[in-house]
This record gives C-alpha cells, sequence and structure tokens, in this order.
C-alpha cells in the first residue's frame, strides 16, 4: 500500500480520516503542553491558522538552555540544540526545538497517527522535570 492510498484509507477508531485525526490530536496537545508549561498559544488554534498536524508551541523561560538566551542568536541556537539532545538522550524524546529570533524558543509540534497523547504527555513531564531540575541545582 503506498502513502498516499493509506493516508486516504485509513480510519481511526471514532470512523475520522488521517487528517481529521491528527488535527484533532493536535489541538488537543497544543492545550496540554501550554497548560502544563504556563505558556500561550503561539497563534489561535482555529483551522485556518494551523497546518493539518503540526503547530509551534512556545516552551517555557524557566528552562535552563532558554532561561540565559540573550546572546547572539547562534548562541541561542546551539541552547536549542542542548535541549533537544537532553530530551532525546535523557528521555528517549524526539522533539524540534526552534529559536525565532526576536519572538522566543519553541518546539515544533507535530502529531501523527502513530502518536498518541501519552507521547505528549511524556515530552510535558520531561520538559518539566528538566526546568524544576535546573531550578533545584540553581537554588542550592
Amino acid at each position: 500500500m503506498s502513502m498516499w492510498q493509506f493516508q486516504r484509507e485509513w480510519r481511526s477508531e471514532e470512523g475520522e480520516t488521517a487528517r481529521q485525526y491528527c488535527r484533532r490530536n493536535l489541538l488537543q496537545a497544543m492545550e496540554t503542553l501550554t497548560q502544563g508549561w504556563g505558556t500561550a498559544h503561539l497563534y489561535s488554534p482555529e483551522p485556518a491558522t494551523l497546518g493539518p498536524s503540526m503547530a509551534m508551541v512556545p516552551l517555557p523561560d524557566s528552562l535552563p538552555p532558554l532561561a540565559s538566551s540573550t546572546g547572539p542568536s547562534g548562541i541561542r541556537h546551539q541552547k536549542a540544540l542542548d535541549l533537544k539532545a537532553v530530551l532525546r538522550e535523557e528521555h528517549g524524546i524526539d522533539a524540534r526545538v526552534v529559536v525565532l529570533s526576536g519572538v522566543g524558543c519553541f518546539c515544533r509540534l507535530s502529531f501523527a497517527v502513530f502518536n498518541t497523547q501519552a507521547d505528549v504527555c511524556r515530552l510535558r513531564d520531561a520538559v518539566l522535570e528538566i526546568a524544576e531540575s535546573h531550578s533545584q541545582q540553581h537554588s542550592q
């Protein structure tokens, strides 16, 4: 079966197409992350403002690689790469961390039919754990 055929024929347990399923879960994932991290939506989660399965979610300022990211863009980019490495190496999570100059640091959230809300919760909790660990280290 080709990828295109799979996308046309795949249905969720609720009967949604892949596009509908990913969109619904993307919106839920955005809520989970912004509420968990105490950040705001970058843009309205209305269908016209989002891609079908991808969005940018602001990361909390309390993260160690981001809290001191006031230097040149190149330095902030390196710190974003460091966060991506920590998420992957210590938490087994592959997440894209993006720095938008003059705007802030974001997680590029992508939702596919093989992702689950449990995956989103793992990302939320890992970011919070990294932030908490950094906070404890600097309060001693």
